[in-house]
């Protein structure tokens, strides 16, 4: 953790509410970023980081610092996830109906960004839950092996064996909609 977010905690503890909002700030996009990743859908992903901060707020006075705060925030984030998905399973509403790509048809330009985030959302929507989740920590979050192992309780090995499956998965989707 570092020292800035460990004396945002510290400050939030002694009563001072402005500390909370400034942690809730410094991480508000990570957040986002994460949930959408992990769901591909914004509005779903924005409800997940309302929750995720709402949730921080009443468990932070708890928190004891065993694990770093970005380690601790991450596994609030990928359980409400999590969750979440479930609940879509339980409605019968599949992750192939979520379209994750961004609206990029404002500017003409972007068609063959568009086409090509497409593409990787789709593929990473084929994944299974496990390589997906480390895949968007990897690479969207940029988290070390040692950071995604310590928020999803596993060791790094297995880690790294998921994240060699999700990329061989992904390049084998990505060729063969590129055939």
């Amino acid at each position: 953790m570092s020292d800035f977010d460990l004396e945002l905690i510290q400050r939030f503890r002694s009563g001072e509410t402005e500390a909370f909002e400034r942690l809730v700030k410094r991480w508000s996009h990570r957040i986002l970023n994460v949930a959408f990743r992990l769901l591909g859908d914004l509005e779903e992903a924005r409800d997940i980081r309302q929750e995720a901060c709402l949730r921080l707020y009443r468990a932070l006075d708890g928190y004891s610092g065993r694990a770093s705060f970005s380690t601790w925030l991450h596994q609030i984030v990928l359980n409400l996830c999590r969750d979440q998905i479930r609940r879509r399973q339980s409605r019968r509403r599949a992750l192939e109906q979520i379209d994750s790509r961004p609206d990029f048809s404002s500017d003409p330009q972007e068609t063959e960004r568009a086409e090509q985030w497409r593409r990787v959302a789709a593929a990473l929507r084929e994944l299974p839950d496990s390589e997906r989740e480390v895949v968007v920590l990897r690479h969207y979050q940029g988290l070390r092996f040692i950071e995604i192992a310590e928020i999803l309780e596993t060791p790094i090995t297995t880690i790294q064996s998921r994240l060699q499956r999700a990329f061989g998965r992904l390049r084998a989707h990505l060729e063969t909609i590129d055939q």
